[in-house]
């Protein structure tokens, strides 16, 4: 990969770590399954090319240094379904 692309991303990374950190003092990150992934030949290099382990490194680094925190989320952790403020699950009606 040319150095410029990579310098590139890790700025970009750097930035949006950073400016999450400052904004948010409780986030989770879901967890993703990587294996299965990458399986997708089609787009296996995109999610190589990506970068999640360091934007999740980088991003739990920043938390903890402006007061925050990150968890981890399992992928089958129904969020979509919560209600924002009191975090009960939604019902179908």
């Amino acid at each position: 990969m040319p150095k410029e692309i990579a310098d590139k991303r890790n700025d970009f990374l750097q930035k949006l770590t950073t400016d999450l950190a400052s904004k948010y003092r409780h986030m989770r990150v879901e967890t993703l399954n990587i294996k299965g992934l990458m399986k997708n030949k089609k787009l296996a290099f995109h999610f190589a090319d990506a970068s999640f382990y360091k934007f999740k490194t980088l991003l739990q680094n920043k938390a903890v240094t402006h007061g925050g925190i990150v968890e981890s989320v399992d992928m089958f952790f129904p969020s979509s379904q919560l209600y924002s403020q009191c975090h009960q699950k939604k019902t179908k009606d």
